[in-house]
């Protein structure tokens, strides 16, 4: 399977810009449904098209699939599919935009601020080591000590119980990152730690009143970022490419309102591509 990165110049998502389709010309944005217009006029592409919010989009079902954020496409081509693909590309340099309006990279290390690692069985695994240094850097903790795991005891609540009440102890908090470790917690659970999600999502509940406590169990979530810096979201090369899902719920979770704890997670290729975790409404 080849990886390809394409960047297009910021200047075309201000400007319309022609496209040719089998079925006319059009005038559109330089968005997701721009680009996919684009392979549809390439008439040696057999194009099955499937544009989601996210602004992700596939070609031919799994020959040839894309991802595409702002100005940045990644598309993951299958062997079969690679003439096909390197024509794409050729005519949307020459024919499209200028050639220095698009880059391409094969094999990219990264994507959006995310490493990407090639494994030799094939398999991309997907991570934020460098993300997770500034977030040490932030929390001064850049020779904290590794942890393996963030919550053995299963204490770690965050609950409004523990909010501190006196303006002394609300001011000896102050002088903590609490709401700009959190908001870096979240981001790294939402891209490529989904274990990490139900643990970030309670401690951004008390980041308006925080307490000493609330934050020795934040820096034990920044401590087990560091000891698992070089893990993520593996995407194996054989993996089925069939939608799957897993649910799961508790029973009164939430000490604090006694509302269950609902999650679930949906699998593409062996590896997860979207998940949600709160309480239930």
């Amino acid at each position: 399977m080849l990886i390809h990165l394409v960047d297009a110049h910021r200047r075309l998502l201000e400007e319309q810009v022609p496209i040719y389709t089998l079925g006319g010309t059009l005038s559109l944005w330089g968005t997701p449904a721009g680009w996919c217009s684009l392979v549809g006029e390439l008439g040696k592409l057999p194009v099955s098209l499937c544009i989601q919010d996210r602004g992700e989009f596939h070609l031919n079902k799994i020959a040839i699939r894309a991802a595409t954020i702002v100005d940045d496409v990644m598309f993951a081509v299958q062997p079969g599919m690679v003439d096909y693909y390197t024509h794409f590309i050729e005519h949307l340099k020459t024919k499209v935009h200028r050639p220095t309006d698009v880059k391409t990279e094969k094999w990219p290390k990264s994507f959006l601020n995310l490493k990407l690692t090639y494994q030799q069985n094939g398999s991309i695994l997907i991570s934020q080591p460098f993300f997770i240094d500034k977030l040490l850097q932030l929390t001064n903790m850049e020779n904290c000590k590794d942890l393996k795991t963030f919550n053995p005891s299963g204490n770690m609540r965050f609950s409004r119980d523990n909010c501190p009440e006196s303006e002394k102890e609300k001011q000896e908090v102050e002088k903590w990152p609490v709401r700009q470790t959190v908001g870096c917690m979240l981001y790294l659970s939402l891209m490529t730690r989904p274990c990490l999600s139900r643990a970030v999502s309670a401690a951004s509940t008390i980041v308006s009143n925080p307490s000493k406590t609330h934050w020795k169990d934040i820096q034990k979530l920044v401590g087990y970022a560091k000891g698992t810096r070089g893990q993520g979201i593996v995407f194996e090369p054989n993996g089925p490419m069939e939608i799957t899902s897993a649910v799961d719920a508790d029973w009164a979770g939430d000490d604090t309102t006694r509302k269950s704890i609902s999650g679930w997670v949906i699998f593409l290729g062996n590896g997860p591509v979207l998940w949600k975790q709160g309480p239930k409404r």
